[in-house]
């Protein structure tokens, strides 16, 4: 019966030590994997201090809202900072942080947050917030104003510490010159993010983009690589990102080799099959080549599929299996549903 109450004691203290984050009495616990009901509980007591927060209070919920955000809860961080940036406690961190939450992978931000107004009443509190300057050039990028992009990147790092630039400035930049094909200058800037900000996958994302190209496809390779090994996503959309390089330089066993291991991950990986069949080819593997889109027309048939396997077929002599995927081709586009 002890070791039964263990997990129900720590989930109590923990939440224990969550409400009285908000009440004053106690610092964040970082790391802390908060339910869904102590999430709402936190929302619900800072939405309780309207009208008489404390310095300390929104000091403390800044920091919840933080760990809410990594913990994939924008929408209840976001709540909990709109909170603090009505009280006379907004300042430029809070408001940044507010219009960066309130903007989701894709780039869409959440109309009841307009992020360009959030922006510049953050600058307007501080003119030299360099984070400020670099969130409206991402959102100027996103809206694809590339003029716009340019513009308040360079403002960013124009007011950042010289001793200590805003490294995410750089990055910005990097890809809004790359955008345009400033390749030279966008490799420039990614290289100045480099130092501190090598701990992101992005940078090297966008680092092995500008090199590659710069057909400079080897060192491409590279920065892809190190994108994987800095990330705990997905590895397969840069994974072939580096396949790419690899057959660019006319490296294709190396590039099989890639691809077996992304399908050692991804068994279900239609198109990494796809890929690698295209790769056979190119090295004279026929009969591999056929056996991996089987595979894709066993995960996902298409015409264009099967079109390329009867080809498979004609060139290895099975004339009849051949015929038989050309009438599955001409079924399917009949009839694709």
């Amino acid at each position: 019966m002890k070791h039964s109450r263990l997990p129900l004691l720590q989930y109590f203290s923990k939440g224990i030590a969550a409400c009285l984050i908000l009440l004053g009495s106690a610092a964040p616990v970082f790391g802390a994997d908060y339910t869904q009901y102590q999430v709402q509980d936190f929302v619900g007591r800072a939405r309780a201090l309207r009208g008489k927060m404390t310095a300390k209070n929104a000091e403390q919920m800044f920091s919840v809202a933080n760990q809410l955000h990594e913990q994939g809860k924008g929408r209840e961080a976001c709540e909990i900072l709109t909170v603090i940036c009505n009280s006379k406690y907004a300042n430029c961190e809070t408001l940044c942080s507010l219009a960066d939450y309130s903007t989701d992978q894709m780039g869409e931000s959440d109309p009841s947050h307009p992020v360009e107004k959030i922006l510049e009443q953050a600058i307007k509190l501080d003119p030299k917030c360099s984070r400020a300057w670099t969130l409206l050039a991402d959102t100027s990028f996103k809206k694809g104003d590339i003029a716009k992009a340019i513009r308040y990147s360079d403002k960013s790092i124009s007011v950042s510490q010289p001793k200590a630039p805003y490294h995410l400035a750089y990055m910005v930049r990097a890809a809004v010159l790359a955008q345009v094909e400033r390749y030279d200058e966008a490799l420039e800037c990614v290289v100045k993010a480099e130092k501190p900000a090598g701990y992101r996958a992005e940078l090297w994302r966008i680092k092995g983009s500008i090199l590659e190209n710069l057909k400079r496809y080897s060192e491409a390779a590279a920065s892809y690589r190190k994108a994987i090994s800095t990330s705990n996503q997905s590895i397969d959309w840069t994974t072939f990102q580096i396949v790419r390089c690899l057959e660019k330089q006319n490296l294709n066993k190396e590039a099989i080799s890639e691809l077996c291991a992304l399908i050692k991950t991804n068994p279900a990986d239609a198109e990494a099959y796809r890929v690698r069949a295209s790769l056979k080819v190119k090295v004279n593997d026929l009969n591999g080549a056929i056996g991996d889109l089987s595979k894709v027309l066993e995960l996902e048939p298409t015409t264009k599929s099967y079109l390329e396997r009867a080809k498979l077929y004609e060139r290895t002599g099975k004339k009849e299996l051949s015929k038989k995927d050309m009438q599955a081709a001409e079924k399917l586009k009949a009839d694709p549903f």
